[in-house]
């Protein structure tokens, strides 16, 4: 068994390709699924299964599509309300993937229907715990619903105790989350790799025997988390989309001599009053210094939803910040 680690530093996040040499299995893939598929490639292995742990809610997932593209079966847990085919997977379930055993273990607490994959071959086993049994801490228990935070917070130090045991102390161990993603309930680590004898001795989750006292201080300890989180559970659910990889085009420093004959297209059924530079993504600039944009820029501005006035508007008001007395 062959285990290959697909870094996403910008979201702490981990995902895998785990094979046996010819067929293999992805857990938890990123949106940009063309690093996974160049990891296969390399590894000269047909990729069979995608596995998800959890509908995620730091990234946008690129299971669905890459299961699509590659026709290979997609292992979602059963109890997950999702808007897309997948294949369902329960609690102690097996499947056989080339000369690998995989063992569904349901794992919640990170989320309600959370699940880690147990994988077996060659001689070797291997936890993919996803957001549950982490290198020194575990998954933080407040994303899925405020009001079940003390319920998943119990669940979470049950689950990672059980996932503990049924892989044995000698199994390494692959967390997606815990490399800075907000994800994680403890402090970020850049640990290459653990086993689950190690995290014996370094995890709270497994080194106490109170369970009050984890679940009070994993939940003393929880801070803050990006307002994006809300968006992309929803997005996970219905299926997120394939990633646009296309190279943008370069801009032309000498094109903006023709954009005043551009015509802007009408955006929800109202055009814009002059012409400039406005589209479905438009660049959008906001500062109380308008005299601070250079004047070739201001020509080429126009107002968006009330986010900015007038370059007259704004000179007004800087002249009136300048000619202020000071307190």
């Amino acid at each position: 068994m062959e285990i290959v680690s697909i870094e996403t530093p910008s979201l702490g996040d981990r995902s895998y390709l785990v094979h046996d040499g010819t067929v293999g299995l992805v857990v938890d893939p990123q949106r940009d699924i063309d690093r996974v598929e160049q990891a296969f490639r390399d590894a000269g292995v047909r990729l069979s299964h995608v596995a998800e742990t959890h509908v995620h809610n730091d990234y946008v997932s690129g299971g669905l599509v890459l299961a699509q593209r590659l026709g290979a079966e997609y292992l979602v847990g059963a109890a997950e309300q999702v808007g897309f085919e997948r294949r369902p997977v329960t609690d102690g379930e097996e499947l056989a993937i080339g000369e690998l055993t995989v063992r569904a273990v349901a794992a919640p607490g990170h989320t309600r229907h959370h699940m880690a994959y147990v994988v077996s071959g060659g001689g070797r086993t291997a936890a993919f715990s996803g957001g549950s049994l982490l290198y020194g801490s575990v998954g933080r228990t407040d994303l899925e619903d405020p009001a079940l935070t003390v319920e998943l917070t119990h669940a979470q130090y049950r689950s990672a105790r059980r996932l503990a045991d049924l892989a044995g102390d000698p199994a390494s161990l692959h967390p997606t989350h815990g490399f800075g993603s907000f994800c994680s309930s403890g402090p970020a680590t850049s640990q290459a790799s653990s086993t689950i004898g190690e995290q014996r001795t370094v995890n709270d989750a497994l080194s106490t025997d109170d369970e009050e006292h984890f679940v009070r201080q994993l939940i003393v300890g929880l801070n803050a988390y990006p307002s994006y989180y809300a968006h992309v559970g929803p997005i996970n659910r219905a299926g997120g989309s394939a990633a646009d990889l296309t190279v943008p085009r370069p801009v032309d420093p000498a094109a903006p001599t023709s954009l005043s004959t551009y015509r802007p297209q009408p955006i929800n059924g109202e055009s814009p009053t002059r012409p400039g530079i406005f589209h479905a993504r438009p660049l959008v600039v906001v500062t109380p210094l308008m005299s601070k944009v250079p004047s070739s820029a201001r020509q080429l501005m126009v107002p968006v939803g009330g986010l900015a006035a007038t370059s007259a508007a704004h000179a007004r008001m800087s002249s009136r910040r300048r000619s202020s007395p000071r307190a």
